[in-house]
């Protein structure tokens, strides 16, 4: 199992491409959107690249959540630049990150309990969709 500081995180048993439409489908059970930001495949340029170590980033957002942080503090709207990103690790292994809204604000957002409020919804959200994209993963279905 990989391990992050940033977000929550885990290697999963499903291919990449599997990976992608588990994590998007997860991330609209949950109400948001998922605009693909980014996709790679890992040291492109080698000719003896792994053709499994793949990568993605989905932006995830909820602009009625957002207008509701920006209400309370213009500047928190950088609380909602969340993301998941599925890396491809071999042919039937993917390693999955969503952002942990609280490990990029720290303490700071507990000052203001109308703000933390709603970064609470949000990591909440965000830790569904990891449980479901995990669950998953293993054979759960929903």
């Amino acid at each position: 199992m990989t391990r992050y500081t940033y977000g929550f995180s885990r290697d999963i048993a499903l291919p990449f491409a599997e990976a992608v439409k588990t994590v998007t489908a997860a991330i609209q059970a949950e109400g948001f959107m998922a605009l693909p930001h980014m996709n790679s495949r890992a040291n492109s340029n080698s000719q003896a690249a792994d053709p499994h170590l793949v990568y993605t980033v989905l932006e995830i957002c909820d602009p009625l959540l957002m207008e509701r942080i920006i209400a309370v503090s213009p500047d928190l709207g950088l609380a909602f630049v969340c993301k998941a990103i599925i890396r491809g690790v071999a042919p039937d292994a993917s390693t999955v990150c969503i952002t942990d809204p609280y490990q990029f604000l720290g303490s700071s957002v507990q000052r203001d309990s109308r703000a933390a409020s709603l970064i609470e919804e949000l990591n909440s959200r965000l830790w569904s969709v990891y449980l479901h994209t995990v669950l998953t993963a293993a054979g759960f279905a929903f």
